[in-house]
Formats: C-alpha cells, sequence, structure tokens
C-alpha cells in the first residue's frame, strides 16, 4: 500500500499491488479543527492543521504523519485509526519530516523548532533530542545504522548523526564565486581561477539554503539546494566530492508589468530582476544503489547516476511532469522484477503558496516503471 497527505489535513490510502492498473484510493481519514483538543480516547483524535510528511513503519504496522499543528500522530495501516498521539509539545514545533531506520522501529522526526527527536513506536515514547541546527531542521534520511543525516535550510549546513556514539558531523554548504575559484581540477591539473582573474565558465549563483537530503548508502548522500545545486557529499569528506550547478535549468524572466510599477517601458524593464534558477524542491536515493532522482517545477523528473567510484555523476534521464515534485519514493517488485517511482505533484510547494501554479498543473500521484529484466 501508498499513503499520501496533503494540506487539507486528509491521509489517504492506495492500493498498488497490481503493477498493470492505475492506483486505486481504498481508504480516506479527514482531519479538522474538531480535533484540536485531544480527548481521552485515542481513535477519536487527529490532526487540526495542515499535515507536511509520513513514513510507514519497516513491519508494515504503522503510519506514522506529522504537521504544522505539532503532533506525531502513530496510525493502524489497516483500519488508518488513530493509535496515539505525540506532541512535541513546542509552539514552533511544526513536524517538517520524518523516517524510520531500515529494520528498526525507531523514527527519526525533523522539527521546526530547530531539534531532532527520536522515538521508539512499539514502545511510542521519545528517546532522545538532538541539538545543533541553526535554522529548521527541514529534511532528513536514515538507511540501516543507527545515524541520521539532516539539513538545516538557511543555516546551510548538512549534520550526519551517530546516534549511538552521541556525536555529529557537520558539512557546509554555501556555493559562491571564492569557493568555486580557489581549485578546480581540469584533467588531473588543479589551476587557480582566482589568482588569475578569470572569472568561472558557469555562472554561480548564491546558495541561500540546503532544502533536501537523501542518503545514498552509510557514508554517502545528496543534497538539493535553492540555487538549483545537487551535491554529493562523503562522510572522509567536509566539501562536497562534486556539485552540479543549475541541475534544473533557469526560471523564465519576468515580465515588466509584473516586476515594476513604473509607466515607462525601458525604466520598468530594467527594473526585472535576473531570473533564478529552479531549486531543488524534493531528492530521492534509492538506497544502496548508483541512481538518485531529483524534482522541482521546471517540468521535468531527472534521474541521474553515480559513477563507478562514487565522486560524480551524470543525467541518466529526464521524464516530463507538470506541477511542484513535492515528494519522490520507491519501490523494488521483486516478484516481477520491477523497479516502481512514485512521486507527488502539487500546484504549489510543500510549505508555503509562493511558488504560482503552473498551467495545467494539479495534485496527482505519478508513477514510473522501470523493467529491471536483463
Amino acid at each position: 500500500y501508498l499513503f499520501t497527505t496533503s494540506k487539507d489535513i486528509e491521509i489517504s490510502k492506495w492500493d498498488i499491488r497490481d503493477p498493470t492498473k492505475n492506483p486505486k484510493i481504498l481508504k480516506t481519514v479527514k482531519g479538522g479543527q474538531e480535533f484540536e483538543e485531544l480527548k481521552k480516547e485515542h481513535a477519536e483524535n487527529g490532526h487540526y492543521d495542515e499535515i507536511y510528511t509520513s513514513a510507514v513503519s519497516p513491519d508494515g504496522k504503522y503510519l506514522v504523519t506529522g504537521g504544522k499543528d505539532g503532533r506525531i500522530i502513530v496510525w493502524s495501516v489497516n483500519s488508518l485509526s488513530c493509535i496515539r498521539v505525540l506532541e512535541t509539545k513546542n509552539r514552533k514545533g511544526e513536524v517538517l519530516s520524518l523516517t524510520f531506520r531500515r529494520n528498526s522501529d525507531q523514527l527519526y522526526v525533523a522539527c521546526a523548532d530547530l531539534k531532532i527527536r527520536t522515538y521508539s513506536i512499539n514502545q511510542l515514547a521519545q528517546l532522545e533530542t538532538l541539538y545543533g541546527h541553526q535554522d529548521l531542521v527541514v529534511d532528513i534520511s536514515a538507511l540501516g545504522l543507527e545515524r541520521c543525516v539532516t539539513v538545516g535550510r538557511r543555516d546551510r549546513t548538512a549534520m550526519l548523526w551517530k546516534i549511538a556514539d552521541e556525536t555529529r558531523l557537520t558539512f557546509r554548504g554555501g556555493d559562491s564565486h571564492e569557493k568555486y575559484g580557489k581549485k578546480k581540477k581540469h584533467n588531473g591539473i588543479e589551476e587557480n581561477s582566482k589568482s588569475s582573474g578569470t572569472e568561472p565558465e558557469e555562472k554561480i549563483y548564491f546558495e541561500g539554503s540546503i532544502d533536501c537530503v537523501s542518503m545514498i548508502d552509510d557514508s554517502h548522500f545528496v543534497t538539493g539546494s535553492d540555487n538549483g545545486n545537487i551535491a554529493l557529499w562523503s562522510l572522509n569528506k567536509k566539501k562536497p566530492l562534486f556539485t552540479k550547478r543549475v541541475s534544473h535549468g533557469i526560471q523564465p524572466a519576468s515580465k515588466a508589468d509584473h516586476a515594476s510599477a513604473e509607466v515607462d517601458q525601458p525604466l520598468a524593464e530594467a527594473q526585472i530582476p535576473e531570473p533564478q534558477p529552479f531549486w531543488i524542491t524534493s531528492i530521492y536515493a534509492i538506497p544502496y544503489s548508483d541512481i538518485f532522482i531529483s524534482g522541482s517545477w521546471d517540468g521535468s523528473l531527472k534521474i541521474w547516476k553515480l559513477d563507478e567510484y562514487l565522486r560524480g555523476f551524470e543525467l541518466l534521464e529526464s521524464i516530463e511532469v507538470n506541477g511542484v515534485v513535492t515528494k519522490i519514493a520507491c519501490h523494488e517488485d521483486t516478484e516481477n522484477e520491477q523497479l516502481r517511482i512514485y512521486v507527488t505533484l502539487s500546484k504549489e510547494h510543500k510549505f508555503s503558496r509562493f511558488i504560482k501554479s503552473l498551467p495545467g498543473s494539479r495534485n496527482v500521484l505519478f508513477t514510473c516503471i522501470f523493467n529491471l529484466k536483463k
């Protein structure tokens, strides 16, 4: 089964067992203001504000959702009835992202109060609270080990938390002309473009925030930024191993009447801001493989392939979609030897409404099926 959540406080359960048919909605649960006060009977509780994120436990028994109301709600997968409400107990504790550790009941939660919380779902109890980010913790990713990677939006850092050791590693982003110009390699020869007085061949856009992250294996992960950068990181190096800039292209230039109130046309055109890149709204690496997928709202879903030595990546395929990519997930169907990719497309960004609705875009579930037969 597949589960989707939405800003209108709705949780939907989809049947995806038959790959030859379109996914079908089996059950829907609706939230609302009537759930604002918690009731003693757990089954009578729910969300009363926008739902941002969800995850299914590895044993397939529980669905966990979180959102703007600061609640982490554990649901029964079969009946979609509420089992328990776990509150962050902080007025700024909006739940922005959550993920399960593979083959475990440990849940890692990223919150807007700059904290990462860990829970045991079988015990329905909080275990630890992790501190370190200086801005909203907007995304989190984990695999089999007792560790997770988070990104802190405008603090422009990714942090790997070794929970058992109570330590963390900090990786700093912030792409700029200075970082680009220090040293770059061409055919194995290092050149200093800053000292030679030459500008980089490609235009560098300032990196304002790192918005999404996904772990490739236990020592590598990828991040996506608001300047279109996709960066490949290793635990052995504090700087990116490889960065693909403007990976989803440049946004169209604004019209003069949208950018300025000047009546004089030349003055209005002079005030049109410089077009900026499409930022990365979602990224997903297929665990322990050499493939990852990125999405934005440029009209394409891009599939990237890592090189043999995990030192770089290149574009493998581009799939046309229409809408803002808010979430990417995959399911490996070993019975039919297929890899199924599921993408949620929206008219607006997951956390806000500053992206105008694209012409013809809808809130849909998009499915791609790749045959793995040799």
